[in-house]
């Protein structure tokens, strides 16, 4: 078992502390437009399972692994966060000298802040630690209505003039994949392959 840092937004965090976040897809850069098809090959050895990327006729492809573990690895979240002022100096629980902007409103953070990015959270300060279940490969519009729900961002009812819910959960995760890759050049339209990895909340 290995562990890995990965980064959520406040929003996505919120989420899997409430139990509505167990999957997240992540974008497979620099995939040649010839690729069509996926195969998933497991190791005989203490090795991260291997992807096959190729054509349909398997003549051109290449290898690749999920850079954020295999199943059983261990991803520990990175969020914005912040240590309490002169919390150095003070005698109290370890866990207790962090503060993290996703357990405030948006108003109430700014307020509160300032805070430090995801991006140079420490190990130690990270509160949430997560287990994975399964590694896939898909295209990001092969995405079900169920699985966006599970991306954390559904909803109960179908809400957004969807006719049905598994409509409503596609567009409310298509407005949240555009707001963090569109800008990246991964919108939804572009259709990229992303890695799909399912996980179980430990800590």
């Amino acid at each position: 078992m290995s562990e890995h840092a990965i980064l959520f937004s406040g929003e996505m965090v919120r989420a899997i502390l409430e139990g509505r976040k167990t999957q997240t897809r992540r974008v497979i850069k620099d995939v040649p437009e010839h690729i069509t098809h996926i195969e998933y090959i497991p190791s005989d050895f203490d090795e991260p399972f291997e992807f096959l990327f190729t054509r349909d006729d398997h003549i051109s492809g290449f290898w690749d692994k999920c850079p954020y573990g295999r199943i059983g690895d261990r991803l520990w979240v990175k969020e914005t966060w912040r240590m309490l002022p002169g919390a150095e100096n003070i005698s109290m629980p370890f866990n207790s000298v962090f503060s993290y902007a996703a357990d405030w409103s948006e108003k109430e953070a700014k307020v509160i802040g300032p805070w430090k990015s995801s991006r140079f959270m420490p190990r130690e300060a990270s509160r949430i630690t997560l287990e994975i279940v399964r590694v896939r490969v898909e295209r990001v519009q092969e995405i079900t209505g169920s699985d966006c729900y599970w991306e954390g961002v559904g909803s109960p009812y179908t809400g957004g003039g969807a006719k049905t819910w598994q409509e409503g959960q596609r567009k409310l995760y298509q407005d949240l994949w555009n707001k963090i890759n569109a800008k990246r050049g991964f919108g939804w339209d572009v259709n990229p392959w992303v890695w799909v990895i399912e996980f179980k909340k430990v800590v």
